[in-house]
């Protein structure tokens, strides 16, 4: 298609509105995904610290028993 001004290019030939429309759910859909797998990946780290500070604890402390 030959668009002849910027006005023309955003109408789409009167399917602006579904184009643009879908461009910016599949952005915003991107963006959460993003977002949740970053927030996913932080949780994770905590937890592998966590459990790594805790048997780190066990093993200065040899007279308490690690429970089995």
């Amino acid at each position: 298609m030959n668009w002849h001004s910027w006005q023309n290019f955003l109408a789409m030939g009167g399917y602006g509105l579904y184009v643009w429309g879908s461009f910016g759910i599949v952005l915003l859909a991107l963006a959460l995904e993003w977002w949740a797998i970053a927030r996913q990946t932080r949780a994770a780290l905590a937890e592998v610290r966590l459990a790594r500070t805790s048997h780190l604890s066990h093993l200065s402390h040899p007279s308490q028993e690690i429970p089995t």
